[in-house]
């Protein structure tokens, strides 16, 4: 992709289409137990503030042209930023495997339903493959598909959900309210770390930005409005589905394509499938390249890409019958990354006042500024530390204000502390 080739429009177009996709119906079914009003408060705090660091994060990459795990150079080290690295390389490569396989299993079911059974193996690498290719693509016509997939999905999401409203299964669901004693920050911690596990994404593609700050407002509107529709359509799906009896491991996803299945609409649904799982797992695929590559500089993005997306593919396969432990998931990305990136949105915006040396970050082993000791800078890894084990105290004593922020709070905290009084 060219430096300074994409417009706010076409972030606006990129992070839409990020965000639709069957895994943020999927997670939005998950929090019916809220209720309706219960639910779309959650939603809506948490994307609000997750998109919120989005598009913070991607600021510094658009500032200074740097990718998401280059950025964490400036608080980390050189060196240090491998380790971010690492873990988002494991985050992506799990987003990349789950995304798959969401997508594969909405595939056999809506194919099964019209007399058209696959093997889930096959449906599993065509989209793997198909994907893979797509984060190949050279920009020009990268752009073109994206433009032409997000209006597509634009268009059948507004169509689907007019058919599902007319169907009349949403009579009396906005007035469901929450069963029983809810802790509503274990479900704002829930959804805050879906949303913010795109942040370490964001400079990957800020970076090529004509304009920056307007890129990054952009940034913000585009997830946050769609992501917040879809989760608030599996809210629905939800509480369509388990009031009064609730299903042990429901799934919203499924149950919206089958509705669709049932009602003969094959082929709108077949489209939001197969798009909505491209313009998603694509952004997985390409950022977990460009994480490894602050690694291991010597191979190229291409190969990177390559790597990723075959591995991510093997993984949906070994992990088909597993789909429903991703909370586990969700709540590691949010002790890993929220107060990651807390330090580091301190430091840059607060500390160093958005101006950094972007030829002494890039050097290596040179840096003047950025290796610290040996590569490392020592109190920022601390004051995360503190905020990973703050995240899982909060999250294992249900402290009432959840997990999220406090370690956010923590870590950002203790590293001004240690600035401040000059370890």
């Amino acid at each position: 992709m060219k430096k300074f080739s994409l417009s706010p429009f076409d972030y606006f177009l990129i992070w839409s289409g990020a965000a639709i996709s069957l895994a943020e119906i999927w997670a939005g079914g998950g929090l019916f137990s809220l209720g309706f009003l219960g639910g779309l408060m959650i939603i809506l705090a948490a994307h609000f503030l997750g998109g919120l660091l989005i598009g913070l994060a991607g600021y510094i990459g658009g500032k200074h042209q740097i990718s998401s795990m280059q950025s964490l150079r400036i608080s980390f080290g050189v060196k240090g930023s491998f380790i971010g690295s690492f873990l988002n390389f494991l985050q992506l490569l799990g987003w990349t495997a789950i995304m798959i396989l969401i997508g594969s299993y909405a595939m056999e079911s809506i194919l099964g339903t019209f007399g058209r059974a696959v093997n889930i193996n096959w449906i599993i690498i065509f989209i793997g493959v198909f994907t893979t290719l797509w984060s190949l693509i050279r920009s020009d016509f990268w752009k073109i598909m994206q433009k032409f997939s997000i209006m597509l999905l634009f268009m059948l999401c507004l169509y689907i959900s007019y058919v599902y409203w007319k169907s009349g299964v949403v009579k009396d669901v906005f007035n469901l309210s929450s069963a029983g004693n809810i802790n509503y920050f274990f479900y704002f911690d829930l959804v805050f770390a879906f949303v913010i596990s795109w942040m370490p994404l964001a400079s990957d593609y800020l970076r090529f930005s004509r304009n920056p700050r307007k890129s990054c407002i952009t940034t913000f509107a585009g997830y946050f409005i769609m992501s917040s529709l879809m989760f608030v359509l599996g809210l629905v799906i939800g509480l369509v589905n388990n009031f009064p009896n609730i299903k042990e491991n429901f799934d919203a996803s499924s149950a919206f394509i089958d509705f669709f299945a049932k009602s003969g609409i094959f082929l709108p649904t077949i489209l939001i499938i197969l798009f909505s799982t491209f313009t998603t797992t694509f952004m997985d695929i390409y950022s977990g390249a460009v994480s490894l590559k602050n690694i291991f500089n010597k191979f190229s993005e291409k190969f990177l890409v390559i790597f990723i997306g075959i591995l991510g593919t093997l993984i949906a396969i070994i992990m088909k019958q597993n789909l429903f432990t991703y909370e586990n998931f969700l709540f590691f990305i949010g002790a890993m990354f929220a107060p990651l990136f807390a330090v580091l949105l301190l430091d840059f915006y607060f500390l160093k006042k958005k101006n950094i040396d972007r030829d002494d970050l890039l050097k290596n082993e040179n840096s003047k500024q950025f290796y610290f000791y040996k590569g490392f800078n020592i109190f920022a890894f601390l004051a995360w530390i503190l905020g990973v084990i703050t995240f899982y105290l909060c999250s294992s004593f249900g402290f009432y204000l959840g997990a999220s922020i406090p370690s956010m709070f923590i870590a950002a905290s203790s590293f001004y502390l240690f600035k401040f009084l000059k370890f």
